[in-house]
């Protein structure tokens, strides 16, 4: 059994896998069982027995409660307390494309992230502050199959208007695009047609999204308010926050066309995506090492530490095989589960 205890600076909790199930005041329940009352109704404290474990849910200590997955019966008292609690409760599945929140009443202090979030997005310094984070990300990133990264995500941090960032980004995946292709010895193709290794890009984008959308629920963002994809008719943050991790499910679905070609080509990508998922990752800048998942959901705290003003730039956990030296960059958030890196 996982106990959670009462105290404050204590709430990183694991399952029977050693994974993270509360972590940042966010308890993640998957495949509820069952949710029962323990003790008197005045602690607010519930049993949640889920696959993989059992964890004592002291809704005092926590901001939200997700429940991933179709299973379970949840209780309307347990509604109730998280209401008196302040606790957000979410629901999501990965099939499912916007995740169903509960949330306790909209209350404007120092904490109202989504009040920042819009506020950030109409002033032009931090709308663009926030774009060249994830143009930047992803550019340098291209470093494993293009030359020249360093010099272009430069021009990126040099430039003064979103339309240059844009620009910029466009010119290096021009280039990319065209190499990719060329060294898988499909000249003739690109990213933008119908093809099988366009098809398996795509699925993995859509597996990918629904992972940064659970926790932009959880901490109150709006998934349609981004800022290098703008328009708000579609998730646009989630796809935002997927430039820093695309290289990821580009570099799976390039291996295995070198391996296997085309054939089945996106089952067999997505399978090997979601084990990479699984992987032990380096993240030099905060000289940690973290399972790419959790790394992915850093992308969404990093965000989040920056908007609400604790820190005073946009610094994303990006993985890589290089270690960092010197010290750690200071940053207001955790990666759940990451350890200290072994020197």
């Amino acid at each position: 059994m996982i106990n959670l205890s009462d105290s404050a600076s204590n709430l990183e909790q694991f399952n029977d896998a050693g994974d993270p199930i509360v972590f940042s005041r966010v308890a993640y329940i998957p495949y509820l069982q069952s949710l029962v009352r323990k003790g008197a109704p005045k602690h607010c404290v519930w049993i949640a027995r889920f696959q993989g474990g059992e964890v004592d849910l002291s809704l005092k200590l926590l901001n939200a409660v997700m429940f991933y997955g179709v299973s379970g019966d949840l209780p309307v008292e347990f509604l109730s307390d998280a209401g008196d609690c302040g606790v957000g409760v979410i629901f999501h599945t990965r099939h499912k494309k916007t995740p169903l929140t509960l949330m306790p009443g909209a209350r404007a202090d120092r904490n109202d992230i989504l009040g920042a979030q819009i506020l950030a997005r109409h002033s032009k310094r931090k709308s663009l502050v926030v774009a060249k984070a994830f143009v930047i990300a992803r550019i340098s990133q291209m470093h494993w199959l293009l030359s020249g990264t360093d010099e272009r995500a430069a021009r990126v941090r040099a430039a003064s208007s979103l339309a240059e960032v844009r620009a910029i980004e466009a010119e290096s995946a021009k280039l990319y695009w065209a190499k990719y292709f060329r060294t898988l010895n499909m000249d003739g193709c690109s990213r933008r047609q119908d093809n099988p290794v366009s098809k398996a890009l795509d699925a993995l984008s859509a597996f990918t999204a629904p992972l940064f959308l659970r926790w932009l629920a959880v901490h109150g963002l709006s998934a349609n308010h981004g800022y290098l994809h703008e328009p708000t008719s579609y998730e646009a943050l989630a796809f935002d926050l997927m430039e820093s991790v695309r290289h990821w499910s580009e570099q799976v679905v390039y291996q295995e066309v070198l391996e296997g070609g085309t054939d089945n080509l996106t089952a067999r990508a997505t399978s090997r995506y979601k084990h990479l998922l699984e992987e032990w990752v380096e993240v030099p800048s905060l000289q940690v090492s973290a399972k790419r998942k959790f790394v992915l959901y850093g992308m969404v705290l990093a965000l989040r530490s920056y908007l609400l003003g604790e820190i005073n730039h946009v610094h994303l956990p990006m993985d890589s095989v290089v270690r960092s030296r010197g010290r750690p960059v200071k940053v207001s958030y955790k990666i759940p589960g990451a350890v200290k890196r072994i020197r």
